[in-house]
């Protein structure tokens, strides 16, 4: 979009420009004909504003001036409506352009310099915040003055303390830009271009607004008028449209009015805004044979490349049609004599001294194949075991499908296992393996398969504060049985806050959820906790209500990383509110930032609280030494002191310190793991836990009768095309009679 062209009145047809020779911001340095960089000084006046704030030099202002030998810093010790600065120049030069503020990196080449206005801006009695940008031109005469003009135009609003004002936000009602970054190109006239970050509203915010303010907006006609809302601190709001076309030039103020005593109005926006990246998801599941193994009969993604979303590492295998049940099954041929392929193989979570029962349907060519589990022990050595089915003596040649049973021991030291299946080459050599199971010898109890997921809407705001960008985000239900939703990493109103508390007035989790207000105080949003030295923002994992009080488990991230996937934290603990999650304190304590709970989710069940844990970041496909990790404690103690909760290390609970919890030990569940969320389903009496996988691409589950019992392998609950994208793990926030979850996804 081309904005209107603002006349200067500039003997000068010189340009800035962002590119061109520049200096290092202490004076000339040219190399043109005829150059003489020297002492210098300028008179500069500053425009008034009609109408407006008092605009004035102060001490230490620095403007650039511009020639053909550069880009020149010049300063004032003086201050007022005119002053002189001193910096080096062209002596030659025929004339100068200059900017105010100073700014490296541009020059005389004919171009643009980049202004930028808020689009939210805090009041100030009297004035305005933000930057000033002005420009002048002077030729190379004796006067040497330079006559500033102002690039802004200004709004003026005065208002009373009575009606406790917190924001005032003007619209262009047909669209025009009055904020963000743009380019500007100084001539004979300003050209105003449309750059980045704009915004057709313009907001001040504040305490208790008393007095007359002022608001920078770019100088725009408003064609079809603007629309003027204000809020207060009990969050009415009072509007006042304008219909007619409004004239907002340079260096003006336009009077939006005087206001006192208004009629205010319960604040809603009479055109909600959706929030961005935000999904609620029904799943439906049914009971299903208990298997460690994830993807047993290949079945996920039968129509892809194999190794594309698959937790088996596969070499050399294809799918084949020829299954024992479902549609696909993985084989390999291998013609070459002495030569050892793989077909697939997974990492699995394997109990210490625990008995186990492998099953596989194969069909082979060739007696020289193999498959089983391989174990492994950080001691290595003799304590990594290999319970294998070997194909001299068990399987049948070139016959129907056969199924066969190992029946093995874990070693005293095991901590994870590879699932494997090979073949030795020979001519005509083939191996094809199907449902593939692995679970605890004499182990009995249902597991769960996910059935259906769908997408039930969205989130909308009918508030005037409009989301525009969301990272994580974590629903619960309060205790006034409404929804409420922790926000981080967003951008409210234009403005980027660390975190934030939305409140809704949704009650049922199927129907249609709004946003109808923001936690504040005083009119201004508050954040949930500020980030303390160390750390870079406090990040909300789950939300939880227990004994009339709220409580938020956290990590205070340390430092971001390469990529979305991977962050450092300073720590994690839990904040507890008293009043519904309108305010917070920390916990008793914290947990290491590079322990295992820095991820974290909590349920409760018969008066004891389950946690699940991982450690910061994100594990990426193929990393199968990710883990999960879980704790418990009785949910009527101080369970903010990482000391009240006993620690599973794999083999039995500790008390006291979660560094029981470690790889060596400790192997719950390995693969491609992030942010898990952890629910019992009573329709199943099951614990799932929830995660998104980067491997399949997608939200997964596995599911255990007890948190420290066996965990399933992983199974799909839906696609990230499905609902939109790649998302965090979901709040889950119902589980229906019938075993139905509704999940809230915000999407990464």
């Amino acid at each position: 979009m081309k904005l209107k062209a603002y006349f200067i009145a500039m003997a000068c047809c010189a340009v800035l420009a962002s590119c061109g020779k520049d200096d290092d911001g202490e004076g000339g340095g040219g190399t043109g004909t005829g150059t003489q960089v020297e002492d210098m000084t300028f008179t500069a006046t500053i425009e008034s504003v009609t109408d407006g704030p008092t605009i004035a030099w102060a001490a230490d202002d620095a403007i650039s001036v511009l020639d053909e030998a550069g880009n020149h810093k010049f300063t004032t010790t003086g201050s007022g409506a005119t002053a002189t600065f001193s910096g080096r120049a062209d002596a030659n030069a025929e004339s100068f352009v200059a900017l105010y503020p100073f700014q490296s990196g541009i020059s005389l080449n004919g171009g643009k310099v980049s202004v930028s206005v808020s689009a939210e801006q805090t009041a100030v009695a009297g004035g305005f915040s933000g930057t000033n940008y002005a420009v002048a031109y002077a030729a190379n005469d004796d006067a040497k003055t330079l006559n500033f003009k102002n690039v802004p135009a200004y709004l003026k609003i005065t208002l009373s303390a009575a009606d406790k004002v917190s924001s005032v936000t003007v619209a262009a009602k047909n669209g025009e830009q009055l904020a963000g970054e743009v380019d500007v190109t100084v001539a004979d006239e300003i050209t105003i271009t449309e750059g980045s970050k704009a915004s057709s509203t313009v907001t001040l915010v504040g305490d208790a607004l008393d007095g007359t303010f002022y608001i920078q907006v770019l100088p725009q006609t408003l064609s079809g008028g603007y629309t003027l809302t204000m809020l207060n601190d009990e969050d009415l709001s009072y509007t006042q449209e304008v219909t007619s076309s409004v004239a907002l030039s340079s260096s003006q103020a336009y009077d939006l009015g005087s206001f006192s005593g208004m009629e205010w109005v319960e604040a809603v926006n009479p055109n909600p805004t959706t929030v961005p990246s935000f999904n609620l998801i029904k799943a439906s599941f049914e009971e299903a044979d208990f298997n460690i193994v994830s993807e047993p009969g290949f079945e996920d993604y039968p129509l892809l490349a194999l190794n594309d979303r698959t937790n088996w590492r596969i070499h050399t295998s294809a799918l084949t049609t020829e299954a024992h049940e479902g549609s696909v099954a993985i084989t390999v041929a291998n013609p070459d004599p002495g030569v050892w392929f793989d077909l697939a193989m997974q990492a699995i979570a394997l109990r210490a001294n625990t008995d186990y029962v492998y099953s596989v349907w194969g069909k082979t060519g060739t007696p020289n194949v193999y498959t089983g589990v391989q174990s492994y022990s950080p001691n290595g050595g003799d304590e990594n075991l290999r319970h294998e089915i070997h194909g001299p003596s068990t399987w049948p040649i070139n016959a129907d499908w056969s199924n066969q049973t190992l029946e093995f021991t874990s070693g005293p030291t095991v901590f994870y296992a590879d699932v494997f299946c090979g073949i030795w080459g020979d001519e005509g050599a083939f191996f094809t393996v199907d449902d593939i199971s692995l679970t605890p010898r004499g182990y009995d109890k249902k597991s769960m398969d996910a059935t259906t997921a769908s997408v039930l809407g969205t989130m909308s705001n009918t508030t005037f504060s409009t989301i525009t960008d969301l990272g994580k985000a974590v629903m619960w239900k309060g205790l006034d049985g409404k929804l409420k939703v922790a926000l981080s990493d967003v951008t409210i109103k234009g403005t980027h806050y660390d975190n934030a508390i939305a409140i809704t007035d949704a009650e049922d989790v199927n129907g249609p959820i709004s946003i109808t207000n923001f936690v504040k105080e005083g009119g201004a949003l508050t954040p949930i906790m500020v980030a303390g030295e160390g750390e870079i923002s406090i990040v909300p994992n789950s939300v939880f209500t227990l004994n009339g009080k709220t409580y938020m488990h956290y990590f205070a991230k340390a430092a971001d990383g390469a990529d979305a996937d991977t962050w450092t934290a300073a720590s994690a603990g839990f904040l507890v509110s008293e009043d519904d999650g309108l305010t917070w304190t920390k916990g008793t304590g914290t947990w290491s930032g590079a322990g295992c709970f820095v991820e974290a989710s909590v349920c409760e069940k018969d008066g004891m609280l389950y946690m699940v844990g991982a450690k910061a970041g994100r594990a990426v496909k193929g990393n199968v030494f990710a883990n999960i990790y879980v704790a418990r404690t009785s949910a009527s103690g101080d369970f903010t002191d990482p000391t009240a909760w006993e620690y599973f290390d794999g083999l039995a609970w500790q008390s006291g310190d979660e560094s029981v919890c470690n790889i060596n030990t400790c192997c719950i569940a390995v693969g491609c793991t992030s942010e898990p969320a952890i629910v019992y389903n009573s329709k199943f009496d099951r614990f799932m836990m929830i995660y998104r996988s980067n491997t399949h691409g997608g939200l997964v589950f596995r599911d255990a009768d007890a948190v420290d019992g066996f965990w399933s392998g992983e199974k799909i609950i839906t696609d990230d095309d499905v609902i939109g994208g790649k998302s965090f793990a979901p709040s889950v926030l119902e589980v229906s009679a019938d075993g139905e979850l509704v999940m809230a996804a915000p999407q990464l």
